[in-house]
């Protein structure tokens, strides 16, 4: 379960109402464990402030960038500072850890007294529960590839890459090089490699992930031993598919099997004398094995 950090805010007129360490321990005393750290990615601020003679303490759930993720507001109108201490603490407890069993305290015996009129009790404003968030994770990783249907030969390549993952979801960017591979013309030869830029959308179920992929770049292609041999760099654009398979070799580190297969959206095509020589087929596709370093 990630860990939570208190943060208790209230002004000096109200700092012997509702004390850090005795709401800590009270909601510690609830779920029957201590559920805060010092470095908690989930914090919960409580502000404590007094308006019209009603005590009225705001607990909200902020992520670690400081964005607030669940707000919940709690009122005593009796001005009654352990009322209060115990309204919050039963309030952090289940919203905490929902399947604990709380603890609530049975009231201590008293003496018959005189009926007495009807007691206000705190009233808890409806508000979302405050749940712990899925922190951002930033991965980098670089792979070579088998790659077909993007040169003339099937070739090989580099792929770099840095995604942001947050749960289910992440998004990446990234670029991608391919080696060169030659056809014959003649007597003369063209090289020809991709160069593009890369950006995915990814949906993950523990290790797998299956992916949204386009690719867009430019094929750099230069004749050699040709008449006006010349640099050409025609536009090219893929889109389609890839799934993956993340295999951990330690906390921080993974390799990551994956496949690709992009249906070609704008072909470039390659020219000698004004006669084509290849054009980017309807197709491509590349498998490979890729080194990921985690963030913790």
């Amino acid at each position: 379960m990630p860990g939570f950090r208190l943060s208790l805010e209230s002004p000096p007129a109200l700092s012997d109402c509702l004390g850090q360490i005795s709401l800590r321990n009270a909601v510690a005393a609830r779920l029957g464990y201590n559920p805060f750290v010092d470095d908690g990615q989930t914090v919960i601020v409580v502000r404590v402030a007094e308006e019209r003679g009603v005590l009225r303490a705001i607990v909200q759930s902020q992520d670690k960038l400081g964005s607030v993720v669940g707000e919940r507001a709690i009122v005593s109108e009796t001005r009654d500072c352990r009322e209060l201490e115990s309204a919050v603490a039963l309030a952090l407890a289940m919203a905490i850890d929902p399947l604990a069993p709380v603890d609530i305290p049975a009231p201590a015996p008293s003496t018959p007294s005189p009926p007495a009129p009807p007691e206000k009790r705190p009233v808890v404003a409806r508000a979302p529960l405050i749940e712990p968030t899925e922190p951002v994770i930033i991965e980098a990783s670089t792979g070579l590839f088998a790659i077909f249907g993007a040169a003339p030969k099937a070739t090989a390549g580099l792929q770099v890459q840095v995604t942001l993952r947050r749960g289910w979801w992440s998004v990446a960017v990234g670029g991608r090089a391919d080696w060169p591979q030659t056809i014959t013309v003649g007597e003369g030869r063209v090289a020809a490699s991709l160069l593009a830029g890369m950006a995915s959308a990814c949906g993950h179920y523990r290790d797998a992930a299956a992916c949204g992929v386009i690719v867009a770049g430019a094929v750099r292609a230069e004749g050699k031993d040709l008449e006006n041999a010349r640099l050409a760099v025609p536009p090219y654009c893929g889109v389609g598919l890839r799934a993956s398979w993340d295999i951990r070799l330690s906390e921080m580190v993974s390799i990551r099997p994956t496949a690709t297969v992009l249906a070609t959206v704008a072909s470039a095509t390659l020219q000698v004398s004004g006669r084509d020589i290849w054009r980017s087929p309807v197709a491509s596709g590349d498998v490979g094995l890729a080194v990921v370093v985690h963030s913790p």
